[in-house]
């Protein structure tokens, strides 16, 4: 695989794919797309995305595999926010509450370990 996604609690940790020594893994955008499809798909299948209030993604990503991660989860959560670490918070994607409207940026700050897979 070219990318990596894991769940840590409600967030979703995302970032280019490595080789032992730390170099990322060359991949082309639609490479990359296909894995984070079939990744996402592979956690929703057996249950380790289940879905719920609140589901926050932190990582690196790009354009093309942001909106198949987002078209993957949305559906499963009331509420999808992304890191943006010129805010120092998540900013809300995907929302079907008023509690949490679509680009709040009142969500808890990220953490020290954000970007850092």
């Amino acid at each position: 695989m070219a990318y990596s996604i894991h769940l840590e609690g409600d967030t979703l940790r995302v970032d280019f794919a490595k080789t032992d020594e730390g170099k990322p893994i060359p991949a082309a955008g639609d490479v990359i797309v296909q894995d984070v499809q079939t990744r996402v798909r592979q956690m929703i299948a057996s249950g380790e995305l289940s879905g719920g209030n609140m589901l926050k993604i932190n990582g690196r990503i790009s354009v093309g595999a942001s909106y198949t991660l987002a078209h993957e989860v949305a559906h499963l959560y009331r509420v999808v926010a992304v890191a943006d670490t010129r805010l120092g918070a998540y900013v809300v994607v995907s929302s079907t509450t008023p509690e949490y409207p679509l680009a709040a940026t009142k969500l808890s700050a990220m953490s020290r370990r954000s970007y850092k897979n």
